[in-house]
């Protein structure tokens, strides 16, 4: 019986607090083979390098509610990334990965 983590029916890892919301984003499987993901509002923290090289997913909902990451680093190498939606702020689209597999906004 783990009380520190919990994972959704895709496999992703997540920390959770006393009241099993969950808090942080620990590891999403690079072999997921959906193109999109809706990451919890609960979420407050993501893992660096969360979504790299996650070579299908082109759209990641992503709440205002996440303080503390880096987003370039954390979708490194995700060539097929063109969504990123920053929910609560509005609607970021056209994110590209460059040569380098860093993200720009057009």
């Amino acid at each position: 019986n783990n009380t520190k983590y919990i994972h959704d029916e895709r496999g992703v890892l997540f920390e959770k607090d006393t009241s099993k919301n969950k808090i942080a984003l620990i590891q999403y499987p690079i072999a997921d083979g959906n193109n999109s993901y809706i990451i919890p509002t609960t979420v407050t923290t993501i893992g660096e390098k969360i979504f790299a090289s996650c070579d299908k997913l082109e759209s990641v909902n992503y709440p205002v509610s996440i303080t503390t990451t880096d987003v370039y680093n954390a979708f490194e190498n995700c060539e097929v990334l063109t969504t990123l939606n920053i929910i609560g702020t509005g609607n970021m689209q056209n994110y590209q990965s460059n040569k380098q597999q860093h993200l720009y906004y057009e």
